[in-house]
């Protein structure tokens, strides 16, 4: 287990294994790095996976005070530690703050995001409204997380003026809610690469995790 400080003393834990390039797996809402251990398994051979859990989330502790802008320092911070040639993966809200990491100024060789989802319309923030409101009285940290969604829509533009290399994923069976916002970034952000798991929704991760570790070695390794 290694840890990595972010810029306001929070203690970020990460499980480290493999061999190969840098890959940085970052876990959405109500989860842990955990959720990534099948995947890394499968391409112990082929990446270095860190695997973070973030702030306030399985080993990692937190600082009380939650953003988007803190989180995206967090990643930054990872990255930094995995080395520049890193590739970040974000599922979900993690996602969202990997594209938050990308506009405050984060420099890797590409992103992965797995349906983040972005209010990109009045359906998805009510979606995620729904699921603030879901979680609330389960964990609070879950709950910021949801609230946090709202700062996205002053940035959206500028989420669509990524230079690095972006790489898109959507599950063919996933809600509405997961899609709609890959599509919104497809149509939008040049040389941007979108993939569909066939037959799979928004944890593909999880239950399919081969499938899923062979769509990571089609898209980055060729």
């Amino acid at each position: 287990m290694r840890c990595v400080t972010s810029p306001d003393g929070v203690r970020l834990s990460l499980t480290v294994s493999g061999e190969g390039p840098p890959l940085v797996m970052v876990h959405g809402a109500m989860d842990s790095a955990a959720t990534w251990l099948d995947v890394a398994a499968e391409l112990r051979r082929n990446f270095t996976c860190f695997l973070v859990d973030r702030r306030g989330h399985g080993a990692s502790t937190d600082a009380g005070e939650h953003s988007l802008a803190r989180e995206a320092d967090d990643v930054i911070a990872v990255a930094a530690e995995a080395g520049p040639d890193a590739v970040i993966l974000g599922h979900s809200f993690g996602a969202v703050v990997v594209l938050e990491a990308v506009r405050r100024g984060l420099d890797v060789a590409a992103v992965v995001l797995y349906e983040p989802p972005l209010p990109v319309s009045d359906g998805v923030a009510t979606a995620n409204r729904e699921g603030s409101a879901a979680v609330r009285a389960r964990s609070a940290t879950v709950s910021r997380e949801f609230q946090a969604l709202d700062h996205c829509v002053a940035v959206l533009d500028e989420y669509t003026h990524a230079v690095i290399p972006m790489l898109l994923l959507e599950g063919a069976n996933s809600p509405l809610q997961f899609r709609e916002p890959v599509g919104y970034l497809a149509r939008r952000v040049a040389g941007v690469r979108v993939k569909e798991l066939v037959g799979q929704g928004h944890f593909a991760h999880r239950e399919a995790p081969a499938m899923f570790a062979g769509v990571l070695r089609e898209l980055l390794l060729g």
